[in-house]
């Protein structure tokens, strides 16, 4: 399966590999089937990528990824909760903070959800953080190709779109 857009100039230009153990297989020369089992989960592949749904690469790394990584500083407004900051308007779009990490004082957390004047964390602060705190964010990914085209960037994506079952039958 092609690993990404840029890839394969062509979907149907692709070759079915098969690496690692064979436990049982079968032949059936007038139905033309051949089935195998395998011995061991999806192996890595020569290149040392690890067959998986999940994006490798490391958000905003200009030679793999390519997501632009942004990192912001801000200050904690009145009305904020242990799991939502309210701060000033930062002209962000909703839920442009996904997935990324927010720090106030020593304390970070998962942002769940954002919109251009909320920030809602995964984990409730040990207490309120009060208003005047100096806080900092920065955007992130879940390593999804769904988050991937959410920053526009599916032609990086570092995953699998599909990756065998560990038993699986091939007719040729």
């Amino acid at each position: 399966f092609p690993s990404h857009d840029k890839s394969i100039g062509s979907p149907t230009s692709y070759k079915e590999v098969f690496y690692g153990f064979i436990d049982t297989s079968t032949l059936d020369e007038s139905a033309r089937t051949f089935s195998c089992s395998l011995l061991q989960d999806i192996p890595n592949q020569t290149n040392l990528r690890t067959m998986g749904l999940s994006c490798q690469a490391w958000f905003g790394d200009n030679q793999e990824c390519g997501a632009a990584f942004d990192k912001r500083n801000g200050t904690v407004n009145t009305s904020s909760t242990a799991n939502t900051i309210v701060h000033a308007n930062d002209s962000t779009g909703e839920n442009y903070w996904l997935n990324g990490v927010i720090t106030i004082g020593y304390e970070s957390r998962q942002v769940k959800a954002s919109t251009a004047f909320t920030i809602t964390v995964d984990i409730p602060f040990f207490s309120i953080p009060a208003a005047g705190l100096a806080y900092s964010i920065q955007n992130g990914c879940d390593k999804s190709v769904q988050d991937c085209s959410r920053h526009h960037n599916n032609q990086n994506f570092g995953g699998f779109l599909a990756i065998p079952l560990t038993e699986y039958l091939a007719t040729t």
